[in-house]
């Protein structure tokens, strides 16, 4: 079983995280920057050079309140859980959350084909407007952008109920609904007021400001062992996303 968990890891392209955050800031949505390093065995690990050491290791800022000062996370005043927001927002009407920033959030989630999107994928900046506490989405841990599953066993535990919303990342998005699945409870708890109006508004913003060139620079920082015809093949299948994304947001509203 434990190989099998790791091999399933597979399914997901171990350098894509430095992608991300470059589409990611062409549209000002909130992220991190991961490094490249090698990491080798030394002292300062002691224990943890049984299980730890000699290999690449991808290092990124945490997004909490040591990180306030991080320009992609946008230089709030602290940065707090989605359940702390959640406990504010039902204390008092001073609190609410950027619907539209969110929304952009979430369009981008569907962009890259994030499915992972749960409740401990988003942490949250907090700013403050005269009276008011608004929380602006901070997303994190983009482990499952631009997943490819195949093979003849995933392929039919791809056709458990459970695990049908984990969708390889095509030209199209397959089902909306069910890649959503994890954070839909998350978005009826947080957009109150956006109508479809706002979707299509925010999905259109991406299609004019992520436009072919931005997403080809994207990938430039990857290494050049796998600037392969597979980073091509994302690249393409970006693009065709990106101009049907103002579609996938009103089927999701």
């Amino acid at each position: 079983a434990e190989n099998f968990l790791l091999d399933f890891y597979t399914t997901s392209h171990p350098y894509l995280h430095f992608a991300v955050g470059n589409l990611a800031k062409k549209i000002g949505v909130a992220h991190s920057n991961p490094v490249l390093y090698y990491i080798p065995k030394h002292k300062a690990l002691k224990d943890f050079n049984a299980n730890f050491g000699d290999e690449l290791y991808l290092v990124e800022e945490r997004p909490t309140d040591s990180q306030i000062n991080v320009t992609s996370f946008g230089n709030p005043l602290a940065i707090i859980s989605t359940e702390d927001v959640m406990k504010n927002l039902h204390k008092d009407e001073k609190y609410s959350v950027d619907e539209s920033a969110y929304i952009k959030a979430r369009l981008f989630d569907m962009l890259i084909g994030d499915w992972d999107r749960h409740e401990d994928q988003w942490r949250w900046g907090e700013y403050q407007e005269g009276k008011k506490i608004i929380y602006k989405p901070i997303p994190r841990d983009r482990d499952q952008a631009f997943t490819k599953y195949d093979g003849a066993l995933v392929f039919v535990l791809m056709k458990n109920v459970a695990l049908r919303h984990m969708q390889t990342f095509k030209e199209k998005i397959k089902n909306v609904k069910l890649m959503n699945r994890e954070p839909y409870p998350l978005d009826l708890a947080f957009i109150k007021n956006a109508d479809e109006n706002e979707w299509i508004k925010q999905a259109k913003y991406i299609q004019e400001n992520l436009s072919d060139a931005d997403i080809d620079g994207a990938f430039t920082n990857l290494p050049d062992e796998v600037q392969d015809e597979t980073i091509k093949d994302i690249k393409r299948k970006l693009k065709l996303r990106r101009n049907e994304l103002h579609q996938s947001a009103s089927t999701y509203y």
